[in-house]
């Protein structure tokens, strides 16, 4: 298992969240440390990297990300056959999950291997090896022959490569072969995750299955659904806003940040309040690891027992102050779960259990930033 708690002093609208940034995992440009980098620049609290069909950046970015004082939510992004999906509070190193991946970047690459070979009719002559080293650390991608394509000075800017030929019905474009989106959404769920319709504006749905649809993104599991910019706010704005009333969906906005190749794209750009994270995390699945691992670890003081120290100091759930030693205690029904902020805080691990307990309690907090003294 690995996965986290949002941080207490991510709790105020004041502080901002970009939950949807893009590494060199998958097809964004830059590398998950140079995004904390950016993210810390301007100002953000917490952020989500959502990689594509991949989790290797989850661990760099939450190490970096903690240098900085900014949480990174383990996430990821799905491409399905009808539209895309966000999978917040997964567990990253989930075995199911990671086989689900190795599927998808199967049928990744044979649509990549297609659209080389289209390319080369159309007089690009791109060779498979060369894609393949210059798209590294990624799997190639649409966006890396876009790239390539500049780099070789056949065009001058990846937005008109896509404009004029890998774009949705351009001469190059091969139609993916996705999974169905009831399987992503189960695969996400399953690895403790919620799961979140990304950029609804982009959805293959004709506007009279709209709502069919919505039905069945509810009866699957999706609790939430990506704001839609201002700029492409149609009729179904208002389809999405009263199911978002009627099925208690929740919105996220995120940059969707790949990099300065995208000119109207900037990290930061589109942010929520931190304080929308009690929202999410009620909307947790019964299986989240993220929800077991919180039942198990409790805060304890010197001289208070367990239920007098839940009652002194913490009056509401998410409600958290600094303390300084840490006991792994049974799970008891009447002190509700409580996260805690681990940034760079010195612990001390009191009354040991299993090793193996200790040993993920040390990697878990390890990986968040904080300071294991003993």
């Amino acid at each position: 298992m690995n996965t986290l708690s949002l941080p207490q002093l991510a709790r105020s609208s004041s502080e901002r969240a970009d939950l949807h940034l893009h590494s060199h995992y998958s097809d964004g440009q830059y590398a998950p440390r140079v995004l904390a980098q950016m993210a810390a620049q301007k100002g953000l609290r917490v952020i989500a990297l959502t990689d594509h069909a991949t989790t290797r950046g989850i661990a760099e970015m939450i190490a970096e990300a903690s240098r900085w004082g900014i949480y990174n939510l383990p996430a990821i992004e799905l491409n399905a056959q009808t539209g895309d999906f966000l999978g917040y509070y997964i567990d990253y190193e989930h075995q199911g999950l990671l086989a689900f991946l190795q599927e998808m970047n199967a049928l990744r690459e044979k649509r990549i291997r297609l659209t080389v070979a289209r390319l080369r009719e159309f007089g690009y002559d791109l060779a498979w090896s060369a894609l393949v080293e210059f798209s590294k650390p990624a799997l190639p991608s649409r966006a890396h022959i876009a790239r390539m394509l500049v780099a070789l000075k056949r065009f001058p800017n990846v937005d008109l490569v896509f404009k004029t030929l890998l774009g949705r019905r351009q001469p190059a474009y091969i139609e993916p072969e996705a999974p169905p989106d009831e399987q992503c959404v189960r695969i996400i769920r399953e690895a403790g995750g919620l799961a979140v319709l990304a950029h609804p504006q982009f959805l293959n749905v004709d506007p009279e299955n709209l709502q069919p649809y919505i039905q069945q993104l509810v009866a699957w599991g999706v609790s939430g659904v990506e704001q839609m910019p201002e700029r492409v706010r149609g009729p179904e704005s208002a389809v999405w806003e009263q199911a978002r009333k009627e099925h208690g969906l929740f919105e996220i906005q995120g940059s969707g940040f790949h990099g300065e190749e995208i000119s109207n794209v900037c990290l930061g750009d589109k942010t929520i309040g931190a304080d929308f994270f009690s929202v999410m995390e009620a909307s947790l699945p019964p299986q989240s690891a993220h929800k077991s691992f919180f039942k198990r670890l409790y805060w304890r003081s010197s001289n208070l027992s367990p239920a007098e120290f839940h009652q002194s100091l913490f009056p509401e759930d998410y409600h958290v102050i600094t303390p300084h030693h840490t006991d792994l205690l049974d799970y008891q029904p009447e002190i509700p779960p409580v996260p805690a902020d681990y940034v760079g805080l010195p612990f001390v691990l009191v009354t040991p259990g299993a090793l193996d307990q200790i040993d993920e309690i040390r990697k878990i907090l390890g990986a968040f930033g904080a300071q294991i003294v003993a």
